[in-house]
């Protein structure tokens, strides 16, 4: 697959390049700078182009719709499976993977095409869309994306995104995802889950197990007499993980060996927080979009997937350089080695001579090592920005805060 502008011909490596390239520009850019400064980059190190001056904005624009969304969504998928083959073994709890999936809400551009497609925040200002994402909560590598309107159902979007969970695994979600139907597919595909449930207006089982007191117990639900079809009533456990204040905090799941402990079970559902980090590091000022460039719904839906690409790609080498260099993977810097990826991006996917591209890698994979995270033993004051707010915030409106990009 080819396609050529009037400056000359934009193969889909390039493409794809430059979308990565786009990302790690954290949307500070224009098209023309853009690609002024990859073309730069390029020539600073020896790569060839196919064409000597930069192509300009608008063919770069036309380029991009020849690329399918749905191949760089796949391209996420194969750079995971290759994790999991060459790193995951060393990244288990208990011998399960263990993943996490939530949505948040992005601003776009402003074009009728994503207010037609998308839709928005009552009296908001900016289209929104609604991503959620499929995230290897101990290996940091994201293994799925979604991307849809913003009044569309999270739950549905879970369901999309299962069949890239194998039976074993674990999935952890917050309280905005149960329903029997979510627990009856979990139970389905042999997926373990720890789900958040909560207190009131719920299961009227899981309701009379809070009024009990109880920590920790085996209920069977029956199916919501309105769901279509025939369904079989599942059994489950609760665990009651309660806070010093007294406020029950409720746990379903499908692990009811005693060996998972209730201590062990909480534990473990916190860890769902990784994927509220992976957010932060989306919207944060070294790697974010702060507003994606396209103004059609598949071209946010490239970027989309080209950001988690890029994550996955680094989690890749992060993983690589802690055992080339025998260094914790925990211990790794994310930041600093996005950071470190980032400035190696033109020469990992343009250079074709084989022994400069080992001597590249060899480099980068030192550099990430390089870099761990300090310790901060003991550390328990909350964190706190003083940085200006953005004009735009993530409900689409001037000076509101909140997740997502603005």
């Amino acid at each position: 697959m080819q396609d050529f502008s009037r400056s000359g011909p934009l193969s889909p490596e390039l493409l794809i390049t430059l979308l990565l390239y786009l990302v790690v520009d954290a949307g500070r850019c224009g098209y023309v700078a853009l690609l002024d400064a990859f073309w730069d980059e390029c020539r600073d190190h020896d790569i060839p182009l196919p064409t000597e001056q930069p192509v300009s904005g608008s063919a770069f624009c036309q380029a991009r719709k020849k690329i399918d969304p749905e191949f760089i969504r796949s391209l996420i998928h194969q750079v995971a499976d290759q994790f999991d083959q060459m790193h995951g073994a060393a990244l288990r709890w208990f011998g399960h993977r263990v993943f996490a999936v939530d949505g948040t809400k992005y601003s776009t551009q402003r074009s009728d095409e994503l207010w037609d497609a998308l839709g928005g925040p009552k009296g908001g200002h900016c289209p929104q869309a609604l991503l959620s994402t499929l995230y290897d909560v101990i290996s940091g590598v994201v293994h799925d994306i979604t991307v849809v309107p913003t009044h569309a159902s999270e739950r549905a979007e879970l369901l999309q995104m299962l069949p890239r969970l194998k039976a074993g695994d674990i999935l952890l979600l917050d309280a905005g995802y149960p329903s029997f139907l979510i627990f009856d597919e979990l139970l389905h595909r042999s997926v373990h889950f720890v789900i958040r449930m909560p207190a009131k207006g719920t299961f009227n089982l899981i309701e009379r197990f809070v009024e009990s007191g109880a920590k920790d117990a085996i209920i069977t639900l029956s199916p919501p007499r309105d769901l279509p079809g025939h369904l079989d009533p599942i059994t489950v456990r609760v665990v009651n993980c309660a806070r010093p204040s007294g406020k029950p905090f409720i746990l379903v799941t499908d692990l009811a060996d005693a060996k998972y402990t209730p201590e062990m079970l909480d534990k473990l559902y916190h860890s769902r927080w990784q994927v509220e980090e992976l957010y932060k590091v989306e919207s944060g000022d070294y790697l974010s979009q702060h507003q994606f460039h396209a103004k059609s719904f598949d071209g946010v839906k490239q970027e989309a997937y080209a950001f988690g690409l890029f994550i996955t790609l680094s989690r890749l080498f992060m993983a690589s350089a802690s055992e080339s260099e025998d260094v914790p993977f925990a211990d790794l810097s994310q930041k600093r080695s996005i950071l470190a990826v980032a400035a190696y991006i033109t020469r990992i996917f343009l250079l074709k001579d084989g022994a400069k591209l080992e001597k590249i890698m060899g480099r980068l994979l030192a550099r990430i090592a390089r870099n761990l995270d300090p310790k901060r033993p003991g550390r328990s004051y909350p964190r706190r920005s003083y940085r200006p707010r953005p004009q735009w915030g993530s409900m689409g409106k001037r000076g509101c805060t909140g997740r997502g990009l603005a």
